[in-house]
């Protein structure tokens, strides 16, 4: 499916585990309740894309652009967001731990109530973040940007 464009289609509960769907344009689609474990998404646009409650455990979504994509209940362990464009997601309840999610961009991203223990997240843009609730416990936030951003009622264990 490399390439592929598939705008506004409905994939809710398809099994995509371990699918490659790099650098395909995925913008708008309704992709709630997924299966996408192990796929390849790096480079794939999922701009306002629908992914509550999708399992994207291990995925590579290297580069990948989810601006005002809502992860509301997502599984995102061990997947690989290094250098992805998160502006404006949604990722309540979400589960990203043991994630990568070094140098992108979080600003103004909705992160509440979000497990991210251990996660590696160096230099990454939080500012005017939402974290209020978040599991940040042992996260690595060295050099990231944090201006505005609500901590509130945040886990900040041996955050460093």
């Amino acid at each position: 499916m490399l390439q592929a464009k598939l705008l506004k289609a409905n994939l809710s509960e398809a099994n995509l585990s371990e699918a490659d769907l790099s650098g395909t344009n995925l913008s708008g689609v309704k992709l709630s309740n997924v299966n996408l474990s192990g796929a390849n998404l790096s480079g794939t646009n999922l701009s306002k894309v629908d992914l509550t409650g999708s399992n994207l455990t291990k995925a590579d979504l290297t580069g990948t652009k989810l601006v005002n994509a809502n992860l509301t209940g997502a599984d995102l362990t061990e997947a690989n967001l290094s250098k992805a464009n998160l502006a404006n997601a949604i990722l309540f309840f979400s589960d990203l731990t043991d994630v990568t999610i070094e140098k992108e961009a979080l600003d103004s991203a909705h992160l509440c109530h979000t497990k991210l223990p251990d996660g590696k997240m160096s230099k990454c843009n939080l500012a005017e973040a939402n974290l209020s609730g978040a599991n940040l416990e042992g996260a690595n936030l060295t050099r990231a940007n944090l201006v505005k951003a609500n901590l509130t009622e945040a886990n900040l264990t041996k955050v460093n």
